[in-house]
């Protein structure tokens, strides 16, 4: 896969010269993690597209994190945190006050600033 920019949008081609994805994202991602791409549409929302062009995840999202582990990307609404399953599409409710990456199917999750306990939560769950 390889990144083309074509008046000012970027999109894929794969080796051959295929075009994967039409040039319509103002930002994408340099890195392909784990077969996954940080997209970000003409209206500043982000969301993950795989190497064949497939939206994963929905442009709907303020922020989305470089690394996805396990399937799992970390978003960000305003203040808020939460994770979108890239497998799937569900999504945890940007909720946390800050959230991090996912290990062996939970992830640490901090429920507000003045709390300094943190919390796992499974990649199962789906709200």
């Amino acid at each position: 896969i390889a990144y083309i920019k074509e008046n000012g949008r970027y999109g894929l081609i794969d080796k051959s010269g295929r075009v994967v994805e039409d040039p319509q994202y103002s930002n994408i991602s340099t890195k392909i993690n784990n077969g996954y791409i940080r997209v970000e549409n003409c209206n500043g929302k982000w969301g993950i597209i795989d190497t064949e062009g497939h939206t994963v995840v929905e442009s709907r999202h303020e922020y989305i994190f470089g690394d996805i582990s396990e399937g799992m990307a970390r978003i960000q609404q305003v203040e808020s945190f939460g994770f979108a399953n890239c497998r799937n599409g569900n999504i945890i409710a940007p909720v946390f006050n800050y959230v991090y990456e996912f290990s062996e199917g939970l992830a640490v999750v901090r429920l507000t600033e003045e709390q300094l306990t943190e919390h796992s939560i499974s990649s199962d769950r789906t709200d």
